[in-house]
């Protein structure tokens, strides 16, 4: 009996599988602290996680789901790309196979990632959250420690650079329901890894989750929000989560001077105007996108030039690739979703306003499945839970 019960609890349902591969990838954080720590580059595994995950849903695909108007836009674009690839084909002799790849890679992967839910029962619905409750306390604790040790070699001096990122999106509204002792540790988790979107989604989705107790109780809610604010000051104060803005907050920062954007965002800024300007005066690259094979080049304030196909701001990176309208659907169909979650408040929907927040800092679109695996399974149980209410 007792052995059955177990195997029960840690039985598997096939809509949990995709999520088993982002706390996978949550071991990314120790393969980027290798790198930091000995400069051995394994950034392949955690690329073998993402395209096991995607080919998991790739032989898991039972037909055309989610919302019509994302797989519509994907579909079109899709025909695009291979129009193009066979234009490309045809008239030039240099063609890049892997930015090709990664081109019709970006379609393809939300199409099988929304269709994955086409079987989700009404009953996996009413489960789905106690579920990725119990995900999502594994997922921390696989990376709790991780950070504790980041944040180790870095006081010591054994790593220079303070950054280190997670997925904190997908999983954080299904742990900090209370503010509890869970709370403040992933909190001090957020802390330890410098990076700041973490921050502003950590800030964002704490929000969503207690707005209902701040609409409640206004008083309470701001003595919150207060001494939260005191919280972060000392923070900052006490580590560098924001010691790339240093030139901002000392009045030395220069918009126009390239080695003060890049060590404030990223290069993020740089991206997109490389974008900008690789696209200038060519009206066809900017409704329909590139060439699959076409890239644009970055130049760092440290002479090294860096060729790519994306950027770190998605809505640009969809641009280059697919075109504007492309973007402009597709963004504005996430916005939409962000503001019906933020009106109807659940754990998944907090988890999508997330996913869009983390959008205008990362290419995670472009690469992982999960974002999209859980805007489909935010689309299926509405959908769900509206067929049960009528």
């Amino acid at each position: 009996m007792v052995i059955q019960a177990i195997k029960k609890s840690v039985r598997l349902k096939k809509w949990e599988i995709p999520l088993i591969f982002s706390i996978i990838d949550g071991l990314s954080i120790y393969i980027v602290m290798m790198f930091y720590y000995y400069g051995t580059d394994l950034s392949l595994l955690i690329n073998i996680n993402l395209a096991t995950s995607a080919l998991y849903l790739a032989l898991n695909y039972r037909g055309l789901s989610g919302p019509p108007l994302l797989i519509f836009v994907f579909l079109i674009s899709l025909f695009i790309a291979f129009i193009k690839i066979f234009y490309q084909s045809i008239y030039l002799d240099d063609i890049n196979y892997r930015f090709t790849f990664t081109n019709v890679y970006g379609l393809v992967m939300p199409i099988f990632a929304l269709s994955f839910c086409k079987n989700l029962q009404k009953s996996d619905s009413v489960d789905l959250v106690l579920r990725f409750k119990k995900l999502a306390k594994i997922y921390f604790i696989v990376i709790g420690p991780g950070m504790v040790l980041y944040y180790y070699l870095y006081f010591t001096g054994s790593i220079s650079y303070f950054g280190l990122g997670f997925s904190l999106q997908y999983f954080l509204p299904f742990v900090i329901s209370k503010l509890n002792l869970n709370y403040f540790l992933i909190f001090a988790i957020v802390l330890l890894s410098g990076k700041r979107a973490a921050m502003v989604v950590f800030i964002a989705q704490s929000i969503l989750v207690n707005l209902k107790v701040i609409k409640r109780n206004i008083l309470f809610g701001l003595v919150g929000i207060i001494l939260f604010a005191v919280c972060l000051v000392v923070a900052f104060r006490e580590t560098d989560l924001l010691h790339r803005f240093n030139w901002v907050f000392d009045g030395s920062f220069d918009i126009n001077d390239q080695q003060s954007s890049v060590a404030a965002a990223g290069g993020r800024f740089e991206e997109v105007e490389e974008v900008i300007r690789y696209l200038d005066g060519n009206m066809l690259k900017y409704i329909f996108g590139t060439l699959p094979t076409e890239s644009y080049t970055q130049e760092e304030y440290t002479d090294r030039e860096l060729v790519k196909n994306y950027t770190h701001i998605s809505f640009f990176g969809y641009i280059f690739r697919y075109g504007i309208f492309n973007a402009t659907l597709i963004f504005g169909s996430l916005i939409w979703f962000g503001f019906l979650g933020i009106r109807n408040i659940t754990e998944i929907s907090i988890a999508v306003v997330g996913i869009i927040i983390v959008s205008f800092t990362g290419a995670n679109l472009m690469t992982d499945p999960t974002p999209w695996v859980m805007i489909g399974y935010y689309y299926k149980i509405n959908k769900n839970f509206n067929r049960l209410n009528k």
